[in-house]
């Protein structure tokens, strides 16, 4: 039980932390090159619902500047970006989900109607620069997380709580009264809840300020 829980919280904390990108109106969705400071040869492309684009932007040979038309998409429609790092034949998204090493590849900054994304190309995050392949995006934004994502971090978090909590409560029914250990438990809820509330707290105020 103590384990079910434990796989539990983090399937509810990692989901709930994915990154992820929408189109904000009906419209075609422009690319450019923001320049590259890597070594290896990579290209940058968009999913659309899943489906990748044919046009890309070739970290090397796209000159900073340069307009990608990387087609139609719909209000609402969900973004994955794409890095194919063609000298390692490694493949990043921007869901870290979705990466063979569990890393987060990209950083992104809203400026208006701009989306800028930044790719780092290596393996685990490498040097962590995010700057082996970037470029400027229209009609795309980052998802701001829904109120019930802070949930599931607050139940991942307090399952977390509970699991490590029946450990305790399994080595303290040995030794002590039945009276002790109601006392001791109820003294272990309030920390746990109020360590879980701290951190979604926290978590919730880095995100939105």
């Amino acid at each position: 039980m103590k384990k079910l829980l434990f796989i539990i919280a983090i399937l509810f904390s990692v989901n709930a932390n994915a990154l992820t990108f929408k189109v904000l109106e009906d419209g075609e969705i422009y690319g450019y090159a923001a320049g590259s400071t890597a070594a290896y040869d990579s290209k940058l492309s968009l999913l659309i619902n899943g489906v990748q684009t044919v046009n890309y932007i070739h970290n090397h040979q796209t000159p900073i500047g340069t307009q990608i038309d990387f087609g139609f998409a719909n209000a609402g429609d969900l973004i994955d970006f794409r890095l194919d790092v063609i000298t390692t034949g490694d493949t990043f998204y921007s869901n870290h989900l979705l990466n063979l090493d569990g890393v987060q590849h990209v950083q992104h900054t809203q400026y208006g109607n701009l989306l800028y994304v930044g790719f780092e190309d290596l393996w685990r995050g490498g040097d962590f620069d995010y700057d082996d392949n970037s470029a400027f995006f229209t009609n795309v934004a980052a998802v701001v997380p829904e109120p019930d994502a802070y949930m599931k971090v607050l139940v991942g978090l307090l399952l977390i709580a509970f699991s490590a909590r029946a450990t305790t409560r399994k080595t303290i029914k040995g030794i002590q009264s039945m009276e002790a250990i109601w006392k001791k438990e109820a003294k272990e809820e309030v920390a746990f809840f109020l360590m879980a509330v701290a951190v979604f707290y926290g978590a919730y105020v880095a995100i939105n300020y």
